[in-house]
């Protein structure tokens, strides 16, 4: 996956998170998808689990509630956050 914070660049995440307006998912090379953000201009390719994922963020949910739902690899939420897939709904 692609994008992770800039080297000591510490961010915390929202206290929520929504998949992004905008937010498209192409077929990749087999097995992968490739996800872009029609709005923000990012694009980045992930395995085909990532759509269930993103399909859990279609309403506002916490880091919480998606460690309860699912076991998700370290670095994919903030590489969703930072490539603008997934944004805080208070903005």
């Amino acid at each position: 996956m692609v994008g992770s914070p800039r080297a000591g660049a510490r961010r915390r995440l929202a206290s929520s998170l929504v998949r992004s307006p905008g937010v498209e998912i192409h077929r990749g090379r087999a097995g992968s998808v490739v996800l872009a953000n029609r709005v923000h201009g990012t694009r980045m390719q992930a395995s085909l689990a990532i759509r269930e994922l993103l399909a859990f963020f279609e309403q506002p949910r916490t880091l919480r509630e998606l460690r309860a739902a699912y076991t998700v690899p370290a670095g994919v939420i903030d590489a969703l956050v930072d490539g603008l897939f997934l944004i805080d709904p208070m903005h």
